[in-house]
C-alpha cells in the first residue's frame, strides 16, 4: 500500500460576524451534491447554516437559521423519505431538536425533543427516525414517525459483573437484521481503577436489548457527546454485519511498546455478535477522535484532530499546528492505508466526512476559526483488494423496505443482479428508466445487507449496497 495518499481538492469557507469559532458540523451527499450542516457566530449568537455545493464545489445555495437570543448547536444532518432534510441539534436554553429544511435550505418546521439529551439520530426506510440519548438520567432509545410523533421509547439497562454504566447513549445506527446497534459507557469494568470503558449494544428492531459488550483497557477509554466542542464518538453498523466505532483512548494496552502515556484515536471493529475482530490506532498523533464513515470498498475512515510532531503520521514541516486528519484501515485486519492532515496556520479539526467513492471524499470542520469544507482526492499505489471501483451505483432510501429507487440516467436500461453477503445471487431482472424514477421491487429478499451489480448494455458495470430492513 506504500504511496497511496489523499490530497485536498477544492475547498470554501465561511464565518460568522462576531469572531467566534464557525464550523462544518456534518456533511452528507444527495444525488451528486455535497450538503453540509454547520454554525456561524453571528451577532452575538450560534446560528446554524446549511449548504449545498456541486461535486466541483460551486456553491448552490447557502442559508442559515437562527432564533434571537438563542445559541444553536446542530450536530449531524440526514435525508428524509420526502427529500428535505433534517437536523439534529440542541439549544442553549435546554432544548434538543430536529429542525426541517426543504430541498432549497428553507426552513419548514422544528419539533423539540423532550429528552434530556439527544446525541444522535438516523432516519429508516419507511421515513421514521431513530434518536439515540437520554431520559431521567438513563440512556433511552426512542423512535419517532415521519412527522415526528413519538412511537415509542425504551430505557437500555446494561449487565456486568462490576462497574457503573452510563445514563447516556452516544450514537446509534442500523445493524443488517434491522435491529440497532447504540454506543455508551461504562466505569471500572474492566479493572478497578475507575476509568470510562466503552459499551457496545443491539437491540432488535423494538428497541429491545439483545446483547451488551464492554470494550477498551485498563487507564481510560472516552466516549463524548456530540456537544462536546473537542471530540464525538460514534458507532456505524459494517455492511458485513458487524460494527465499527471510535473513541479517545489513555488505556496503554493500545500504545507502542515502550510508551508511558497515550492519547490517542482507537478504532474498534466487531462482528454481528459483538465479538471484537480488530483495533487500531494512528500510531500516534490523532488526539482527538470526531467520527467514522466506511468507503464503498468495507474500507473505514476516522478522522478528528491531530498534531504534527514528528513522530506524528501527520507531520508537516511547514505547519506545526493542531491540522485535521483522515485516516483510513482496511476492513479485514484494520492495516494503515493511509494518513493525511489538512489545514491553515491555526488549530484546525475534522467534523464531518462523506464518501462519494472509493477515490472521492467530502469533509467539513474548522480552520482558523472558519467554517471549512473541503474535497478530498485518494490516489496511488493499490492492493489487489484495494483496486478502485468505478463510481457506486446509488438507491434511495437506504436502508430500505421493500422498494428501492436507484438512480439511473434518462433512457437508461439494462439489467441488475443483487447478491447476498455469501455472493450468492438473490435476485434478477431488467431495469430502465424511461420517465419517472427506476425502481427495483425487494419485497421478497431476507433482511440484511446486500450488493447490486448493473450491467450496462456497453458491457461495463456498476455496483453498490443496500440494506433490506
Amino acid at each position: 500500500l506504500a504511496g497511496q495518499s489523499a490530497t485536498k481538492g477544492w475547498e470554501t469557507f465561511y464565518s460568522g460576524n462576531s469572531g467566534g469559532e464557525d464550523r462544518i458540523e456534518d456533511v452528507l451527499i444527495d444525488n451528486n451534491q455535497v450538503v453540509s450542516v454547520g454554525r456561524l457566530y453571528k451577532n452575538a449568537d450560534e446560528t446554524l447554516l446549511i449548504t449545498k455545493h456541486s461535486l466541483t464545489g460551486q456553491q448552490l445555495w447557502a442559508k442559515s437559521w437562527a432564533i434571537t437570543g438563542l445559541d444553536l448547536y446542530p450536530y449531524y444532518i440526514q435525508k428524509g423519505i420526502n427529500g428535505n432534510y433534517y437536523v439534529l441539534g440542541y439549544g442553549d436554553s435546554g432544548e434538543h431538536f430536529i429542525v426541517q429544511f426543504d430541498t432549497n435550505g428553507n426552513f419548514v418546521e422544528v419539533k423539540v425533543l423532550q429528552l434530556q439529551t439527544a446525541n444522535d439520530f438516523k432516519v429508516l426506510a419507511d421515513g421514521s427516525f431513530i434518536v439515540a440519548g437520554e431520559n431521567n438520567d438513563k440512556a433511552y432509545l426512542l423512535k419517532f414517525d415521519q412527522n415526528l410523533n413519538q412511537l415509542w421509547s425504551k430505557a437500555l439497562t446494561f449487565s456486568f459483573p462490576q462497574g457503573i454504566y452510563g445514563g447516556t447513549l452516544f450514537s446509534v445506527d442500523v445493524a443488517a437484521d434491522g435491529g440497532f446497534f447504540v454506543l455508551t459507557r461504562g466505569t471500572s469494568i474492566i479493572s478497578n481503577t475507575s476509568s470510562d470503558d466503552v459499551i457496545v449494544a443491539k437491540t432488535d428492531a423494538q428497541g429491545n436489548l439483545l446483547w451488551n459488550k464492554v470494550f477498551g483497557g485498563t487507564k481510560g477509554d472516552y466516549l463524548a457527546d456530540s456537544y462536546n466542542n473537542q471530540v464525538r464518538s460514534r458507532i456505524m453498523g459494517h455492511p458485513d454485519g458487524g460494527f465499527v466505532f471510535e473513541c479517545n483512548t489513555r488505556s496503554l494496552e493500545f500504545a507502542p511498546a515502550g510508551a508511558t502515556s497515550l492519547t490517542e484515536l482507537l478504532v474498534i471493529k466487531g462482528d454481528a455478535n459483538g465479538n471484537q475482530q480488530w483495533w487500531r490506532t494512528s500510531g500516534g498523533g490523532a488526539i482527538n477522535a470526531n467520527g467514522i464513515a466506511i468507503k464503498p470498498n468495507g474500507n473505514i475512515l476516522a478522522f478528528g484532530k491531530g498534531t504534527t510532531s514528528q513522530s506524528s503520521p501527520f507531520y508537516t514541516p511547514t505547519d506545526l499546528t493542531e491540522r485535521a486528519y483522515i485516516f483510513e484501515m482496511k476492513n479485514l485486519n484494520g492495516q494503515s492505508v493511509w494518513g493525511s492532515s489538512f489545514g491553515g496556520a491555526k488549530s484546525d479539526f475534522t467534523r464531518g466526512l462523506a464518501v462519494l467513492s472509493n477515490s472521492k471524499l467530502f469533509a467539513g470542520g474548522s480552520n482558523d476559526d472558519n467554517a471549512w469544507l473541503f474535497s478530498v482526492n485518494i490516489s496511488g499505489v493499490t492492493s489487489l483488494a484495494e483496486t478502485p471501483s468505478p463510481e457506486p451505483l446509488e438507491c434511495f432510501p437506504n436502508p430500505a423496505g421493500n422498494r428501492l429507487t436507484v438512480s439511473l440516467e434518462l433512457g437508461f436500461s439494462g439489467q441488475i443482479r443483487v447478491f447476498d453477503l455469501q455472493g450468492q445471487m438473490v435476485l434478477e431482472k431488467s431495469i430502465e428508466r424511461s420517465s419517472d424514477e427506476a425502481h427495483l421491487d425487494i419485497s421478497s429478499l431476507a433482511k440484511g445487507y446486500y450488493t447490486m451489480l448493473l450491467l450496462e448494455p456497453s458491457g461495463a458495470s456498476r455496483s453498490g449496497k443496500f440494506c433490506k430492513i
